[in-house]
Parts: structure tokens; sequence; C-alpha cells
């Protein structure tokens, strides 16, 4: 090390400059190894700090796919009924809640049948995974198709944290799974349930370039 007076060399076992008698303070010896052991120190914190960042965002968007919570298949809206409670007729708006009223009680989709239009009855949950990826499309498919009705059942009761599968909307209709459908004709005779009834709506949708 040199003097930082007179640029004297200055020995390390010394402190004072021989020439000039200056103190000179000599830097530490780093152990041998030791900036090496750092900078591995530092890229194991940076990779754990990395793959926590990962693991956050890919929980994130496992989340945002299987619960979507920014959608709901049921769009909640008023329908006309006299003071029996009984449905009074006309058309009906695009993937309308035929209880909505009253989620998950007995309904008689029949009633709901809509003339000249095959009628799509599709009975839902808003716990089901499926139903929030499938059910919200109807709409979509009703609008385009003028021939082509669809309405929804809710078949959770309104204190249901749960699928309501003993709900009277799901027993009357021995409802196993949803979201299950049933497919009416123009002229109200049933066309399709059960298995059939569910291609025959995902056929729709993809006719429609919606899945």
């Amino acid at each position: 090390m040199n003097c930082p007076k007179c640029n004297c060399f200055v020995p390390t076992s010394q402190y004072t400059c021989p020439l000039c008698g200056t103190y000179v303070q000599q830097k530490p010896i780093p152990a041998p190894g030791s900036a090496k052991a750092s900078d591995g120190n530092y890229l194991v914190r940076a990779g754990l700090l990395l793959a926590i960042f990962f693991i956050i965002v890919g929980a994130i968007y496992l989340y945002a796919i299987l619960f979507d919570i920014n959608s709901s298949p049921g769009k909640k809206v008023q329908h006309s009924q006299d003071s029996s409670g009984s449905y009074e007729g006309g058309e009906l708006p695009p993937s309308y809640v035929i209880n909505a009223d009253n989620p998950g009680d007995n309904v008689d989709i029949e009633q709901y049948i809509q003339p000249g239009r095959s009628t799509i009855f599709a009975f839902y949950s808003d716990y089901c995974p499926a139903c929030r990826k499938i059910v919200p499309l109807l709409a979509d498919l009703d609008e385009r198709r003028s021939d082509i009705a669809v309405l929804k059942i809710d078949i959770n009761r309104p204190n249901s944290t749960t699928t309501d599968w003993s709900s009277p909307a799901a027993g009357k209709y021995r409802i196993k799974a949803v979201p299950q459908f049933k497919v009416y004709d123009t002229t109200g005779n049933i066309l399709h349930e059960g298995g059939q009834a569910y291609a025959f709506v995902l056929n729709l949708l993809r006719e429609e370039g919606l899945m």
C-alpha cells in the first residue's frame, strides 16, 4: 500500500510511512472465498423470491379460472306473475332466471315454454365452476338465435353455502349434476334431456363460435 502523502510504499505489517511518518490505515484482507460466498447467498435469495413470485401469480391465475368471481350465471330480474304466483306468459329476456324471486323453490318449467321457439331450460348453481363457465354463454346464444330461448333455474335456496341438491327445484327434476338441461321443441314437446340435452347445448355453442 502507498502512503497517501508522499506515495512511498508502506508494507502491510506497518501502519506508518517509513519516509514521512504519516499514519497509513491498512485495508482488511478478505477471507478466502468470502466474496464468492456472498454472491452465492445473493443468488439463492433472489431465486427464492422469484419462485415465491411465480407461485403467487400461478395461484391467482388458478383462482380466476376455477372461481371466476367476476361473472355469475344468474341474472336476477323480476318476471310477471299474477296474485297466485303463476307466470302470465309473454316473451322473457335472454338467459332469464325463472325462479329468481324464490331461488331453489319448486317451479313448473313447462309454464315458461316460449311458443314458436326451441326452449332450453338450464339448471345451475352459483357454486358450480362448470356452470359459471358454460351458463353465461347461453345468454349470447339466446341473443344470436331468434329460434331459441334460454331460461335458467337456480337450484340453490337463499341460505345455501354449497350446491343445494336437496332443494325443491333439484328434487322435482331429479337434478344430480349441474349444469343440466331440458330442451323443448317449438310445439312444447320434450326434445332432449340428460346427456343428450347436454351434448345438444354444447353443439349449439360450438356452431355459434361461443366455445
